[in-house]
């Protein structure tokens, strides 16, 4: 028997696909066929969402498997449209441990849905297109402390994946953002894109130590993406020209409107290994000296190695190279003068967890400067320091330089103490800048 009909409803209930969230107080004309069923909704709410549009067509009834499409049109609160998606069968969100939580803001959503009516589905059965244009968007988590907020996004999310971009304000810095997540075995599982104009200040909020150094504004550049193996890859691109530097432990004072440029790559960063390298060039203020360093850091759990292949900062002239693991410190600095008077000003956060090697370094030290200042009122002239240390003990320890005269101090293997001249140097132990 064939089946015709035309249904106007109001006041329903639609479970359309179970245990997604059922629409409400639904107005629908429903139109029946031999082989499918046409629901049309114009009205409607699920939860706080309000219903705009409604289509769902049930197709291929008098066959063994049918199937159901889905189309709705809903608006409000951004975080009820994710918990939408979120539901079985569908959790994309939970395939990147994205939590509706993480973000609120007020949503527009399309959503496309088809599949085969079965009685268990998986994520895997459902086509899915989400379609979400999100206004006043504020991340909450992961990213609480960087004040990400009052941002007009696009959100997309198919069953290759999902694409956040827009604009959102950090603190009070207008950014531009770019997300990207792969579902399944792509290699690389993540791409991001950052970029703007940000105000140091804002950036001090996040990273404190910046605080005695930068002031202005600085031009940012991101791109990177994410491995299977959780490791990042990609550019950090810096452009300083409105920043003003005033980094006294590298004699760097640069005014805002001169030239800063510095480019950082990554590659397999983690929390255990990685690589990044840098270039830092333009010019300082009231010097004729350009500014240029350059050099690489790479890391694993066992040994961080560090090289600085070039340092023209001011009057700093040299390069310099260290490895360290739990058993052996090394370090080479060669050239013609490193002023580093005020190193107190740097502080660097350690690691509590870290677990502190019983038996000390093996240690290699290789230093020749032709100056070194540590006290900005006592320059050490014609530096050179060599010495080794195995097993707690110095096998052999060799330094001198020029004060206001020359001093050496050398290490008696045989006597086991250090030896020297130390006549000249009270001024500089005793000074508040060591």
């Amino acid at each position: 028997v064939d089946l015709f009909g035309d249904i106007h409803a109001t006041g329903v209930r639609v479970d359309y696909l179970n245990p997604m969230k059922a629409v409400d107080n639904v107005s629908a004309q429903v139109l029946l066929y031999p082989d499918k069923v046409h629901i049309i909704a114009d009205k409607g709410n699920i939860d706080s969402l309000i219903l705009k549009k409604a289509d769902l067509l049930f197709t291929d009834l008098d066959k063994d498997d049918s199937w159901l499409q889905i189309d709705l049109d809903v608006s409000g609160p951004v975080t009820e449209a994710l918990e939408l998606i979120s539901s079985k069968p569908l959790e994309f969100p939970q395939m990147f441990n994205l939590k509706p939580s993480m973000i609120s803001g007020k949503a527009k959503a399309l959503v496309h849905l088809s599949f085969p009516l079965l009685e268990t589905l998986k994520t895997e059965d459902v086509q899915a297109i989400v379609h979400a244009d999100i206004t006043q968007a504020k991340i909450n988590k992961p990213l609480q402390n960087w004040g990400l907020k009052n941002g007009t996004l696009t959100l997309d999310v198919t069953n290759e994946g999902m694409e956040v971009a827009g604009e959102i304000t950090m603190k009070n810095s207008p950014l531009r953002v770019f997300w990207h997540e792969y579902f399944g075995a792509a290699e690389k599982t993540s791409d991001y894109a950052l970029s703007g104009l940000v105000q140091t200040a804002d950036l001090v909020e996040l990273l404190p130590d910046l605080k005695p150094w930068m002031k202005g504004k600085i031009g940012l550049d991101l791109t990177a993406f994410k491995d299977k193996k959780d490791l990042y890859s990609g550019t950090l691109k810096l452009d300083g020209e409105l920043t003003r530097v005033d980094f006294l432990p590298l004699a760097v004072q640069k005014k805002s409107g001169n030239p800063m440029k510095a480019t950082l790559k990554f590659e397999n960063a983690g929390k255990e290994q990685g690589f990044v390298s840098w270039d830092i060039a333009g010019s300082l203020a009231d010097k004729k000296e350009d500014l240029k360093i350059t050099g690489s850091a790479d890391w694993s759990k066992q040994n961080l190695h560090f090289l600085l292949s070039q340092v023209l900062a001011g009057v700093n002239q040299f390069s310099g190279e260290l490895n360290a693991s739990d058993a052996d410190f090394t370090l080479t600095l060669k050239g013609k003068n490193w002023l580093a008077y005020d190193l107190s000003k740097i502080s660097f956060a350690g690691n509590s967890d870290s677990v502190q090697s019983k038996v000390s370094p093996d240690i290699k030290l290789d230093i020749t400067l032709d100056t070194l200042t540590l006290n900005k009122n006592m320059p050490f002239t014609n530096v050179s320091v060599a010495g080794v240390r195995q097993n707690n003990l110095w096998q052999s320890f060799h330094a001198q330089a020029v004060a206001s005269e020359p001093f050496v101090l050398i290490y008696d293997a045989k006597q086991n103490q250090f030896q020297g001249s130390f006549s000249d140097l009270g001024g500089f132990i005793g000074s508040p800048h060591h």
